[in-house]
């Protein structure tokens, strides 16, 4: 495992969704003004680009550091990522809930976000790895 590759890029994760956040909260009032559909539809459309940055760039910070397995490096980052997501929602459901099932159903939606994230920052990794293997070669 690559600590300094893993930690960076769940840092720059970290930064990047903390950014992230209010502009996705200015872009839904944005979107809420414009009286135009047809504007409104092409304002809408840069939701989705805003919400992945966080885990595309963390993961290909971790691609682009790592010297060896970037994939493997960054699922384990994902991984991280999606616990500590995963325990500040249980942590928030938990407080609010008193049925087990329900418990138990937040504890299984956590193992899915874990499983999403290690897979969404393995791909992003290996983009990473590759622009890092064709800066090499220039």
């Amino acid at each position: 495992m690559d600590y300094r590759a893993v930690s960076k890029g769940l840092v720059a994760s970290l930064v990047i969704y903390l950014i992230s956040r209010p502009l996705l909260k200015w872009h839904s009032f944005l979107v809420e003004d414009i009286s135009n559909e047809i504007i409104a539809l092409i304002v809408n459309s840069a939701h989705q680009p805003i919400s992945i940055t966080s885990w595309f760039i963390g993961g290909a910070l971790v691609g682009y550091l790592c010297n060896a397995n970037p994939i493997k490096n960054g699922a384990l980052a994902g991984a991280l990522y999606g616990v500590a997501f995963s325990i500040v929602g249980i942590a928030l459901i938990s407080g609010q809930t008193h049925d087990l099932t329900t418990k138990y159903l937040q504890l299984i939606r956590a193992a899915f976000m874990i499983g999403t994230y290690s897979f969404l920052f393995a791909l992003s990794a290996s983009f990473g790895n590759l622009l890092r293997s064709q800066r090499s070669v220039l």
